[in-house]
């Protein structure tokens, strides 16, 4: 999945926040009832790094 650093931003941005994980959870939600999701993980910033 991709997300741009803008939609990152949305998270935290107390103008877009509540638009932003309202439309998340129903997205999410609509998954889980489809079958297609049975568990979750929350996406990594763009600007963190991987450390292996």
């Amino acid at each position: 999945m991709y997300e741009s650093m803008e939609d990152f931003a949305k998270r935290i941005d107390p103008i877009h926040k509540e638009a932003y994980v309202a439309s998340w959870t129903h997205y999410v939600k609509a998954m889980f009832e489809a079958g297609i999701v049975v568990s979750t993980a929350g996406l990594q910033s763009p600007t963190e790094q991987f450390v292996f």
